[in-house]
């Protein structure tokens, strides 16, 4: 999906926060990927989840990850 915005609403100047904004909103209430809205903000997934620790936005890691977690650890053994 494509979607323009025109240059009145996001100028060179502003385009970086802009696009940090959008994903921070996208990451936090849409459910979109860390890697995906980090890649939106032109950031490393680090300094994305850095981004959203700061917002106060939590996470979106829940059981099932942990568990696939424990799993993928045991086999590196």
């Amino acid at each position: 999906m494509k979607i323009e915005i025109p240059d009145s609403v996001v100028t060179e100047k502003n385009a970086d926060k802009f696009l940090l904004e959008l994903a921070c909103t996208l990451y936090g209430k849409a459910n979109v990927s860390l890697p995906r809205c980090a890649r939106i903000a032109g950031l490393s997934r680090d300094d994305f989840q850095h981004e959203l620790w700061k917002r106060k936005i939590p996470l979106q890691y829940d059981v099932d990850d942990l568990n696939t977690d424990i799993e993928n650890l045991k086999h590196l053994k």
